[in-house]
């Protein structure tokens, strides 16, 4: 059913911390508030005008107790809570003709129905702890397109070895379980062990509101790699890790140059997939000896 299943304690995840150190942030300053407003009612009373302004300051400190609160109960913050990283096998709900770079985006997503099933199916399977809760983390998706900068031989044709470079790359992205990062050299890997390919440079764009889930970057890091894990400031102000991501490359949006990729794999605009012809080099024995060289490396 699932491409990818990973499984993180209650305690581990980034919202449980986050949520609890807020509460016990707002318990503190309710009752730090409380002791100073009790001396001011003893000793100048409650009715003056400095205890009045520091029971508004109490009031809105006590409504801050209860949100925290009411967010800890909501989300069942316990550790006894196993958040469920799940991403559906793609290829089992799209047609034939479809693929990664075409399908409809809702592919990627379990409805609320599908969560609602498996841990339905999990509870009649008799296979969940008693002593535990399960609940199916809501994943987020960072966008992203790849652009591919080719030579090829010649006697090849660019339209064959474009659609190859689309069908492989669909494959590897619909098959991709990596947690950590999508390396760029992956890419090259396979796009170098098409027939007719000489050399490649590929590097990914990046969706300009991918800055509101990276907070410091668009998702893309120094070497071009794409990364699976942001950070994100807790309670306290420090910085801490969160996997709660999923990218697509799909376009359907503009890069914070400006630049407007399209939901698709047309040849006439910038897409999902955007193939540039960079040279042809002539097949002669040299290369064809360099190519042998490099095989048998």
């Amino acid at each position: 059913m699932f491409t990818i299943v990973d499984a993180i304690p209650g305690f581990a995840t980034f919202e449980d911390r986050f949520a609890l150190d807020k509460f016990n942030q707002a318990q503190t300053t309710w009752e730090n508030i409380n002791e100073q407003y009790r001396v001011l009612a003893s000793t100048i009373g409650a009715g003056s005008e400095q205890a009045q302004a520091k029971k508004k300051e109490l009031d809105l400190a006590q409504q801050q107790v209860y949100y925290w609160q009411g967010i800890v109960e909501e989300q069942k913050k316990d550790d006894n809570t196993v958040y469920l990283y799940l991403v559906p096998d793609v290829n089992k709900r799209i047609a034939s003709n479809q693929n990664y770079y075409t399908c409809n985006l809702n592919s990627f997503k379990l409805t609320n129905a599908e969560k609602t099933g498996i841990l339905d199916l999990i509870e009649e399977s008799g296979q969940r702890v008693l002593t535990v809760d399960n609940a199916i983390m809501t994943l987020k998706y960072p966008r992203f397109v790849l652009n591919v900068s080719l030579i090829i031989f010649e006697g090849y044709e660019l339209s064959s070895i474009r659609e190859s470079i689309i069908s492989k790359t669909s494959d590897y992205f619909l098959r991709n379980t990596r947690r950590d990062r999508i390396p760029a050299s992956d890419i090259v890997r396979i796009i170098e062990n098409i027939d007719g390919v000489d050399s490649v440079t590929v590097w990914f764009d990046a969706d300009k509101n991918n800055i509101s889930l990276y907070q410091d970057n668009y998702g893309i890091d120094s070497y071009g790699d794409i990364l699976l894990q942001r950070y994100v400031d807790d309670a306290f102000g420090n910085k801490v890790p969160v996997k709660d991501l999923y990218p697509l490359i799909r376009g359907g949006w503009e890069s914070y140059k400006g630049i407007y990729y399209d939901d698709s794999i047309q040849k006439d605009k910038l897409s999902n997939v955007n193939i540039q012809l960079r040279g042809v080099t002539p097949v002669d024995l040299n290369s064809q000896q360099n190519k042998t060289i490099v095989s048998n490396l």
